[in-house]
């Protein structure tokens, strides 16, 4: 196992890393295309952290001795929080994606809340006369 400073700091390598991304697309992109971010990010997460307990299931326990098989659910947190190379993968920054997916979900979620106040205070406003047109609410001469 890595020293615990080693886990830490490679975890927030990660972090900043995929969290760039992240701030940038909450600011930048659109309700749609947020929300395609976040299922991509939450089901490739899912796909691989599947990956991990099948290999640790199907390769793993059966190598072990009786007293380690105890141990499966531990050996499965672990293999999550350092994901290494055994399996081929390489490394990959499960946590962090699964975290950045959730974000881009709450994100999502905040900017519908301000799409939707900002629709209803437009059709609030129709009903005057002297209001700007519906095309062009924040136009000023």
């Amino acid at each position: 196992m890595p020293p615990l400073q080693a886990l830490a700091a490679l975890h927030g390598f990660w972090f900043m890393i995929v969290g760039l991304p992240v701030v940038w697309v909450l600011g930048h992109a659109s309700l749609p295309w947020l929300r395609r971010i976040q299922q991509s990010l939450i089901l490739v997460t899912l796909a691989i952290g599947l990956l991990v307990l099948g290999h640790t299931l199907l390769v793993w326990l059966p190598e072990e001795p009786e007293l380690r098989r105890a141990y499966v659910g531990q050996r499965f947190l672990f293999v999550i929080a350092t994901l290494g190379s055994d399996l081929g993968l390489g490394r990959v920054p499960l946590v962090q994606l699964g975290l950045a997916g959730l974000v881009c979900g709450i994100g999502a979620r905040r900017k519908r809340k301000t799409l939707l106040a900002h629709t209803k205070s437009l059709g609030a406003n129709r009903g005057f006369e002297d209001s700007a047109p519906a095309t062009q609410p924040f136009l000023f001469n």
